[in-house]
């Protein structure tokens, strides 16, 4: 299967605003399982989760007129949205968690041979909860959901270069709390 380009969810986005439901159920597709593991992983709360994915799509419905791709491109747009629907939903409850991240992708943890590799992301995951909300951030998107550092700079709205160096530093902090 070809994984989905960024002028591929541009175009996307444009048959939607033109009333074309499949390109929105392509949308819902790709987008539903990511935003549903972001929920989960920020609320630890599956009921939530899935409240909090519906609620971004009925967002997208609603907002999907003011995408403007010569403005910015869809995927970083809908994160932002996503990302805006989870701090909404803090700041009506007061009550911020960080639940256990299920998956981590990428090479940069050097796996001991001692663990094996699910208990190394168990401990991995257990160490994430000491990062600041930001860095927390930062590492679900670039490790966890495979955002690229372009995408993550445009939902954050910070550079790419402060973004690696943000995200070395906290693998170098991941690094240090594991060998320990």
């Amino acid at each position: 299967m070809r994984k989905t380009s960024t002028e591929d969810f541009n175009a996307l986005a444009s048959q939607l605003k033109d009333g074309d439901e499949r390109a929105g159920a392509v949308i819902f597709d790709k987008f539903a399982p990511l935003f549903f593991g972001f929920f989960l992983q920020r609320t630890g709360t599956k009921g939530v989760a899935e409240d909090l994915v519906q609620e971004v799509f009925v967002k997208l419905v609603g907002r999907i007129e003011t995408f403007n791709p010569t403005v910015g491109n869809f995927t970083p747009w809908f994160w932002q949205i996503a990302r805006n629907t989870l701090n909404d939903y803090f700041r009506e409850r007061k009550n911020i968690l960080l639940s256990e991240m299920d998956t981590v992708e990428g090479d940069e943890f050097a796996v001991d041979e001692s663990l094996d590799a699910k208990e190394f992301v168990a401990e991995i995951l257990e160490k994430v909860k000491e990062l600041s909300e930001e860095e927390r951030d930062l590492f679900l998107f670039r490790y966890v959901q495979g955002l690229s550092y372009r995408e993550i700079a445009e939902i954050t709205g910070k550079t790419e270069v402060s973004l690696r160096v943000a995200a070395h530093r906290i693998v170098k902090k991941i690094k240090e709390w594991y060998h320990d």
